[in-house]
């Protein structure tokens, strides 16, 4: 009998305490596209007088920005994602996936940064 009252003690005090605390806590998401097409010249940067390779580019970036704030905690997730393709020189196509975690500059006692 007494585990019983104990076990209902802790859930009835979860249920109150639970929905204050989802409440006060807002998630914030934005992920975008963008693409950009342009024109390098001397893509190496070599000195006048050596092959210099000049080509068209287009940029193509996707990725998201993400925030957790509450009473608590405060972090956040940000993604990138890069691409670059040269129409005829291949060999400088890159890629640059760029993960980063974000931390507030807001330091509150008592508040955890993810």
């Amino acid at each position: 009998m007494r585990n019983w009252a104990l076990r209902a003690g802790v859930n009835a005090a979860l249920v109150i305490a639970m929905p204050g605390t989802a409440a006060a806590a807002t998630i914030d998401f934005e992920p975008y596209v963008g693409a950009a097409i342009g024109y390098v010249d001397n893509i190496e940067l070599n000195p006048d007088g050596q092959t210099q390779t000049s080509d068209g580019v287009i940029e193509l970036e996707a990725g998201f920005n993400s925030r957790y704030t509450s009473q608590r905690l405060l972090g956040g997730l940000n993604y990138r994602y890069r691409y670059l393709d040269y129409f005829d020189a291949d060999e400088f196509d890159s890629d640059f996936p760029q993960p980063r975690r974000e931390r507030a500059a807001d330091r509150r006692p008592g508040v955890a940064l993810l």
